[in-house]
């Protein structure tokens, strides 16, 4: 229960994370900082605070936004959609630092609508700055032609990760060496190896699984993540 924020909670104490090598400790430097900032409190206080504000973040959105024309409708969808959902659930249950991600990108979604490019882009930097996948969001600067938000996003990033960096444990260079050690162990544990492709339903683990008994698949995973950038 919860293991997921505890570990990382624990790493982000002395803001050495990647020592010793772990294949969990996988996210970007930012990450840590972040979760540093609540390590004055105990553990699972920390936790029921960062779940407290997610869960009414995530129930406050729901309740907005639901098409729902009645009150009771409304909170019946919430219920539904925030404590009977299976992503939430395990999430939750995990003590995923995905919630922390979701936060950013979910301020990112609220400014990006009200068409507010300052604030859109500092909270979709925040969420990228501790995990890669949030990137994908940049099309939606594409499709409006601000070219020049997908350039600050990307600054922002790097100036994000770079400091975050910096302020750990033997510096920038120890730091990022440490992650890509440590993406090398996730990368053999989780995306080569069986034991990844037990826990995930990606087109990837698919792909691979097909790939024992279909040898021209071979070529498609030699080239996948070329093939999804592109798609």
């Amino acid at each position: 229960r919860f293991n997921d924020f505890l570990n990382h909670f624990y790493r982000a104490e002395h803001l050495n994370p990647y020592y010793p090598p772990n294949l969990f400790t996988v996210y970007f430097p930012f990450t840590y900082i972040s979760v540093y900032l609540i390590t004055f409190l105990p553990p699972n206080i920390a936790f029921a605070l960062l779940f407290g504000i997610f869960i009414c973040s995530f129930a406050y959105y729901v309740f907005r936004n639901l098409p729902a024309s009645d009150y009771c409708g409304r909170i019946s969808g919430v219920i539904v959609l925030t404590f009977l959902s299976y992503p939430i659930l395990f999430t939750v249950d995990r003590g995923n630092l995905e919630i922390l991600v979701f936060l950013f990108l979910l301020l990112f979604v609220n400014y990006y609508q009200k068409g507010d490019d300052f604030k859109s882009v500092i909270f979709l930097s925040l969420a990228i700055a501790m995990k890669l996948y949030p990137g994908v969001f940049v099309v939606l600067f594409c499709a409006d032609k601000k070219y020049k938000n997908i350039i600050y996003t990307g600054v922002l990033v790097l100036a994000l990760s770079v400091l975050s960096a910096a302020v750990m444990e033997g510096g920038i260079q120890a730091s990022l060496q440490g992650l890509q050690n440590n993406l090398g162990l996730f990368k053999e544990a989780y995306m080569r190896s069986v034991m990844g492709l037990h826990f995930n339903t990606s087109l990837y683990g698919a792909i691979t699984i097909l790939g024992k008994k279909f040898n021209f698949l071979s070529i498609v995973i030699k080239y996948y993540t070329v093939i999804a950038l592109i798609a």
